[in-house]
């Protein structure tokens, strides 16, 4: 690989966002000529032109940003210092700053400076995500502890050793970090990058045979825990020692998640401006419709008792109401049908959910110690295009229908993928909307015996 080739910024994300930027800066050239085409097709032209004045510097700044981490291991990555995804950006800057003027030494400073005992201990609850450094935690911490009481000397060999042991877990051959076979690489990745993890590990490494004294300014693993190198116990290489393991945390966790290596490529076609802009105008038209379909709608006036009964079966309602839904729900609540219940509930039957359907079980455990005998509606209040609130007497077998407990019952209207759009647009169901957990309250008094099975 060309060496121009082999930096940060030419992995997937940063190069995305380079390509964003080219976009950007085309689009902005362009828009002069573009704007009396895609006028024509309804863009609103005049709103496209704002967001590109508002955003004429984002590609310049994109470019810096992506071209930080290479800039900054060239300087310091031989000096135990490289990006990270979690290394604090204006820290990073700073440094890059100074180093860039002249001020090398001062900037490596400021990085010894900015891992302060708080920094450190920020970062090692980031570590808990990391399945393979849990057990290692309770010796992680004493270890900080060392840090901030300033006995460096205790601090640095076990950081050291917990890299070794991180290291030893998650690679194939289960060889620590000072096996010249260990290469810490990871697909996508800022830190596990050849001008990263690559560089560093590799002084990291250097073989040390000869007794030293002087104070260190590198955490050579191979001098201090071999008992080489005597002069480490200072601020710079803990300082050092915990910025690499930070750095390893990167790599850990890609390797945990499967994401170490590059995936399948994506074969799918590039969409075209022209088609780019066909869907902006699509989303846009549809965007439009939903806002007009929301404007025009109107509550409905429901009177209990009067213009819908108060209680009964599924059929009595109209149907794809709210009103339905919750009769339809008291019915299996009855005969203690907790899979359907669940299929009535957020989750069940849609696509691209982040979450998973309610399980029957999680219903019986909510749901299942309350014996229904009846329920009465009390009140139907439309809140919005997509959401009813059903205020419901409901009447517990055990109690021989002399108590109730009212219960407010939020339904929404919901599309298959989750959205609620207006309950006026075909396609949707209505979903129990009430959280679970309510059930368990003493009854309230209730006058009279006249509750409708």
């Amino acid at each position: 690989m060309d060496v121009a080739d082999d930096r940060i910024q030419n992995n997937p994300t940063p190069r995305a966002l380079q390509e964003d930027a080219d976009q950007l800066r085309v689009l902005q050239q362009a828009w002069p000529l573009l704007a009396p085409l895609v006028s024509a097709l309804g863009v609103n032209v005049e709103e496209v032109q704002g967001l590109l004045n508002s955003h004429g510097h984002l590609p310049d700044e994109i470019e810096n940003l992506i071209s930080l981490p290479d800039r900054f291991n060239a300087v310091f990555a031989t000096r135990g210092f490289i990006a990270y995804d979690l290394l604090n950006l204006e820290t990073l800057r700073t440094a890059l700053d100074l180093a860039e003027a002249g001020q090398v030494d001062e900037a490596e400073q400021r990085l010894v400076d900015h891992y302060t005992p708080e920094q450190v201990a920020f970062h090692l609850r980031t570590m808990q995500a990391v399945q393979a450094f849990q057990l290692r935690m309770p010796l992680a911490q004493l270890a900080q502890l060392d840090y901030a009481e300033e006995r460096y000397h205790a601090c640095v060999p076990v950081v050291l050793a917990l890299i070794d042991g991180l290291v030893n877990d998650l690679t194939p051959e289960h060889q620590g970090l000072s096996a010249e076979s260990t290469k810490l690489t990871a697909w996508d990745s800022i830190a596990a990058h050849s001008t990263g993890l690559g560089v560093l590990i590799r002084a990291y490494r250097k073989t040390r045979r000869k007794v030293r004294t002087e104070n260190l300014s590198f955490p050579y693993r191979n001098g201090i825990l071999h008992g080489m190198d005597l002069g480490y116990g200072n601020r710079t290489v803990a300082a050092k020692s915990w910025a690499l393991l930070f750095a390893v945390r990167e790599w850990a966790a890609k390797v945990e998640a499967g994401e170490h290596q590059a995936p399948p490529p994506n074969i799918a076609p590039e969409p075209s401006l022209q088609e780019l802009l066909l869907g902006a105008r699509e989303r846009q038209q549809q965007n439009q419709r939903l806002q007009e379909m929301i404007s025009a709608w109107q509550p409905r006036s429901l009177v209990v008792g009067q213009s819908l009964p108060a209680s009964g079966p599924p059929d009595v309602y109209e149907d794809g109401s709210p009103e339905q839904v919750l009769a339809q729900f008291m019915l299996l609540w009855q005969r203690r049908n907790y899979g359907a219940m669940a299929g009535l509930m957020p989750g069940a039957g849609q696509r691209g959910k982040k979450t998973a359907a309610v399980h029957p079980q999680e219903v019986r455990e909510n749901y299942g110690t309350f014996d229904v005998h009846a329920y009465r509606m009390v009140q139907v209040d439309d809140q919005g295009a997509a959401a009813t609130n059903i205020d419901v007497d409901i009447f517990d077998t055990s109690l021989m229908q002399a108590a109730a407990q009212r219960r407010r019952m939020r339904f929404i209207y919901m599309d298959e993928t989750g959205f609620p759009p207006p309950r006026t647009l075909a396609g949707g169901r209505w979903v129990l909307y009430t959280s679970w957990r309510v059930w368990d309250e003493e009854p309230q008094s209730w006058p009279g015996n006249d509750a409708t099975e």
